[in-house]
């Protein structure tokens, strides 16, 4: 390299501030923040910056501080090094085009891209519709692995933008990376169909290379917040196959309490209004008081016994190979399954979210609420 191509620390210092600044500017046009809406960001992480100060970096005239930077990288969850790219690209915003616009996008944009679907759909946040939605949810669900018990958590953000209503997902996926927790993270939007009273929640991760569709029902608030609600999830199963997956998910406004994950977790399962359960399973039930054993044995006393089979899919496999050609046990599993008790669909009925929302009231959960349906 030519000597004359050096560049003095101070020099390189002062190239990397100018990169910053430039990129700063980038990811508020990118993603909608106002300049008082990031000072306010910081402020929450506990720097006191205002939007003066925020101009200041974005046109030059103040140098942004290693402290500043390293803040703006978890509010956007990006790395110092995205920032200091001369080619720096926000890559997880949502955008929002014309119908007539989507064959033009190119195919190696990374942005979430939602048509505007119409005047059935809402996105606008300030919609009378989004009355009650907008505020962080607990949410919690069923891990995708089936090696694994414990339930997963995490923190949905929905909140307004200056064109459409932002939401974001921090999942804590129950893993350690050098003793601290390992999260992922999912941006994307929420739009409302007035025509299906349904919430969607659209996701995505760059990182992750996954998208994920959340719904919920909904209804019009008037002058509270949601408390709860039970979703049903689209995704990808965890592991090394990332099988299509679908799931139930609660979101919640206040977090509940580990002790009473054991009575909100039974209503994660896609069951249906048929409770089907074995004769042991409902022995040992019996035990647990003598109002239960009572209980139940009202509820057995005029219901005829049915015996039921429980075949493993691996088992009936193996088994039927020994009788049939290897097509004909295609066909016959196929047959037993149609003759087996099955579900079509599962679905968040009006009976599911009434239950778990009256299940976490008498627990003692939203006593200050009292939003019902309109």
């Amino acid at each position: 390299m030519n000597t004359n191509d050096l560049k003095t620390p101070q020099e390189t210092s002062k190239s990397y501030e100018n990169i910053v600044a430039k990129n700063l500017g980038k990811l508020l046009d990118s993603t909608g923040y106002s300049q008082n809406k990031l000072a306010l960001e910081l402020k929450e992480r506990g720097l006191d910056i205002n939007q003066g100060t925020i101009s200041k970096y974005i046109n030059g005239y103040a140098t942004i501080q290693l402290s500043v930077i390293v803040k703006i990288c978890d509010i956007f969850n990006i790395s110092i090094l995205d920032l200091v790219k001369e080619d720096f690209e926000y890559d997880r915003q949502v955008v929002f085009a014309e119908d007539s616009e989507l064959e033009e996008i190119n195919a190696n944009n990374s942005n979430l891209v939602i048509p505007k679907l119409g005047d059935k759909f809402v996105s606008n946040p300030q919609n009378e519709a989004f009355n009650g939605y907008l505020q962080k949810y607990y949410c919690y669900f069923f891990p995708t692995l089936s090696g694994e018990q414990k339930i997963l958590t995490g923190i949905l953000d929905i909140k307004a933008e200056a064109s459409y209503c932002s939401a974001s997902l921090g999942l804590n996926t129950n893993r350690k990376k050098n003793g601290k927790p390992v999260y992922k993270y999912y941006y994307g939007c929420a739009v409302i169909s007035k025509a299906v009273e349904t919430l969607y929640i659209i996701l995505s991760s760059s990182t992750e290379g996954e998208i994920c569709v959340i719904n919920l029902r909904h209804f019009f608030i008037r002058h509270h917040q949601l408390d709860c609600r039970m979703a049903e999830v689209i995704t990808n199963g965890a592991g090394e196959r990332h099988f299509p997956t679908v799931h139930r998910m609660l979101l919640s406004s206040t977090p509940i309490k580990e002790e009473h994950w054991q009575y909100i977790t039974p209503h994660f399962f896609l069951n249906s209004s048929n409770i089907w359960i074995e004769k042991e399973k409902l022995a040992n039930l019996r035990k647990e008081s003598e109002v239960y054993s009572a209980l139940i044995d009202h509820l057995v006393h005029n219901i005829k016994p049915i015996e039921v089979f429980s075949l493993k899919e691996g088992y009936v496999t193996s088994n039927a190979s020994q009788f049939l050609t290897k097509e004909d046990a295609r066909i016959f599993l196929s047959q037993i399954r149609n003759a087996s008790h099955k579900m079509r669909y599962n679905k968040v009925s009006n009976k599911l979210d009434e239950t778990v929302r009256e299940l976490l009231l008498s627990l003692g959960y939203y006593k200050d609420s009292d939003a019902e349906e309109e």
